[in-house]
C-alpha cells in the first residue's frame, strides 16, 4: 500500500516546523514499518530524500497573488504529476494551507480517496486561528464576515477549499471538543473520527533536576499567548525575584520585536532566557527539567498542543488557558491548573502556586501523568495504524 502525507513543511527540512509536523514525522515513522510512505511538501531547505516531492510556493509573485491566482494552477499541475508518479493508494492532508486546494484537485482528477488529519483549523477559517485582526477569537463562522480578515481573491479561495473538503473521505481530529467545532461548522458528523495521533519515545530520565522555574515552548505568534506569559512573569518577580521564564521557540520580524518590546516595557527582559528554536529531543530534556511549564494558546488549539502532551508525559506542574480542548486533558486542579486563557494575573497566581509548593506540583505531575499514560502504550499505536490503513 502506498500513503502519500501532504504537509507544508516538514521536520528535517524547514526551519519554521512546530507540534504540527510533529505529528505527520510520527505518523509517518509508525506508517513505514509496514507500508511505502511518500511526502508532499513546499520548498525545503536541504536536498530532500527520493520519497519526498516538492512543491512550488511561488513567493516571487507577491502581490500579483492577491489579484491573479496563477500559484493555483502551477502548484496543482506540479502535485498532479508529482501523485501520477507516486501513485498512492490514498492521501492524508495535514498541516496544510498552500497544498490543500492543489492536492485536492489533483485528487479528484485522479481519483484518489483524501483525508484530512485536524492540526490546525485553517479549514474552517483563512487565517487558521479563528482570530480577528484585533486579536479577538471569532465565533461567527466563515462567510462574508471573513472579508475583515483577507482580500477578496482569499475569500474566493475559501469557496473553493469548501467545495473540495465535501470529496474528504474521513476527517480526523485529536479530541472531542475538536470533534463538535467541525460539525458546528457544518462537516459531517458521520465522516469525523477521534483518535489523538501522537507519541514520543522517552529515552529521557523523567525525575531530571529541575534547572528552568517556568518554561515556554511555542513560536512568538500572537496566537501562542508568549505575550500573556511575559505579562504574568511580571507578577511572579514580585513574590518570588529569582525566578526565570524559558522560551523554547523561534520569533521572526514583526513578532520578535514585539515580544522583546513587551518583554522591556514590564521590566522582565533580564529574567528571560531564549533559546530559540530546539529539535525535540533537545525540547523534551527541557521539559523534563522544568518545574512549571505554561500553554497560553489564545485560539481553539484543540489538537493538544503538542507542548502539553509531552509536559503532561513528563509529570510536570503545568497551567494552561482553560480555551478549547485544554479540558479534554486537564483536571483542574488534578493534574494542572486551567485558568482564564487571555488573564495574566490567573496565570501568575498559579505558577507561583507551583513554584512555592515543590509537593504540589510533583503530585499534580504523577497525576498528569497517570491520567495520559495509555497513549504511550503499544496498543495507542495499533489503533493509530489500523486508523490510517483503513481509510
Amino acid at each position: 500500500m502506498k500513503i502519500c502525507l501532504v504537509s507544508d513543511y516538514l521536520v528535517e527540512y524547514h526551519p519554521n516546523w512546530s507540534g504540527a509536523e510533529l505529528v505527520c514525522q510520527f505518523l509517518a515513522s509508525l506508517l513505514e514499518k509496514k507500508e511505502k510512505v511518500f511526502f508532499l511538501t513546499t520548498n525545503p531547505k536541504k536536498k530532500t530524500a527520493e520519497n519526498v516531492f516538492v512543491v512550488p510556493v511561488l513567493n516571487s509573485l507577491g502581490f500579483l497573488k492577491k489579484i491573479i491566482p496563477l500559484h493555483l494552477p502551477v502548484r496543482t499541475l506540479a502535485v498532479f504529476f508529482h501523485l501520477l508518479r507516486i501513485r498512492p493508494d490514498v492521501i492524508h492532508l495535514f498541516h496544510t494551507n498552500s497544498l490543500f486546494i492543489p492536492t485536492l484537485l489533483a485528487a479528484k482528477i485522479l481519483k484518489i480517496p483524501a483525508t484530512f488529519t485536524v492540526l490546525d483549523y485553517w479549514i474552517l477559517c483563512p487565517t487558521g486561528h479563528l482570530r480577528l485582526q484585533d486579536g479577538s477569537i471569532c465565533r461567527e463562522g466563515q462567510g462574508d464576515n471573513c472579508k475583515k480578515c483577507v482580500s477578496l481573491m482569499k475569500l474566493w479561495e475559501r469557496k473553493l477549499v469548501l467545495w473540495l473538503s465535501r470529496d474528504l473521505k474521513d476527517i480526523i481530529t485529536f479530541t472531542e471538543t475538536s470533534k463538535r467545532r467541525m460539525v458546528e461548522y457544518g462537516f459531517p458528523e458521520e465522516k469525523i473520527r477521534v483518535q489523538y495521533v501522537y507519541n514520543f519515545k522517552m529515552a529521557l530520565q523523567k525525575r531530571e533536576k529541575e534547572i528552568y522555574d517556568v518554561l515556554f515552548v511555542g513560536t512568538f505568534k500572537p496566537q501562542k499567548g508568549l505575550h500573556i506569559v511575559i505579562k504574568a512573569m511580571a507578577e511572579v518577580l514580585k513574590k518570588i525575584p529569582s525566578s526565570r521564564l524559558t522560551v523554547v521557540g523561534r520569533g521572526m520580524g514583526q513578532d520578535q520585536e514585539r515580544i522583546e518590546e513587551l518583554a522591556k516595557k514590564e521590566k522582565v527582559l533580564d529574567s528571560i532566557d531564549f533559546l530559540g528554536q530546539k529539535e525535540n529531543r533537545d525540547v523534551l530534556r527541557i521539559v523534563s527539567q522544568s518545574k512549571v511549564m505554561v500553554v497560553a494558546e489564545q485560539w481553539f488549539s484543540d489538537f493538544g498542543p503538542v507542548a502539553l502532551v509531552e509536559a503532561m508525559a513528563q509529570g510536570r506542574g503545568l497551567v494552561s488557558g482553560n480555551l478549547g480542548s485544554a479540558s479534554d486533558f486537564i483536571r483542574e486542579g488534578q493534574s494542572g491548573f486551567l485558568v482564564d486563557y487571555d488573564k495574566p494575573d490567573q496565570f501568575a497566581e498559579k505558577i507561583i502556586c507551583l513554584l512555592q509548593d515543590q509537593g504540589k506540583r510533583e503530585l499534580m505531575g504523577r497525576q498528569a501523568e497517570k491520567s495520559i499514560e495509555h497513549f504511550f502504550l503499544p496498543e495507542h499505536k495499533e489503533k493509530i495504524f489500523n486508523l490510517y490503513t483503513s481509510l
